[in-house]
């Protein structure tokens, strides 16, 4: 198999998880173990594929089917 099969076959596999398993949620843990969400951005979050926390705690949530990036507010809200 190429190299260009094999990587077809690679975004194949993962359209067909995406389709399977849409959810596309995002959910929040604290460290006492409670989960909060999930958030979806209304919708614009479908197949996160990575999350960054900024210096001003704003989470930022990669979305491979949309290619686009959400916001989030992180914890502190006045930040």
């Amino acid at each position: 198999m190429s190299a260009d099969q094999l990587a077809a076959k690679m975004w194949i596999n993962l359209w067909n998880i995406i389709n399977d398993y849409p959810g596309g949620n995002v959910s929040m843990i604290t460290p006492d173990g409670t989960a909060h969400g999930p958030f979806n951005a209304g919708g614009a979050i479908t197949g996160p594929w990575g999350i960054a926390i900024d210096g001003n705690d704003n989470v930022w949530i990669a979305s491979s089917t949309s290619h686009s990036v959400a916001q989030l507010r992180g914890v502190h809200p006045e930040t």
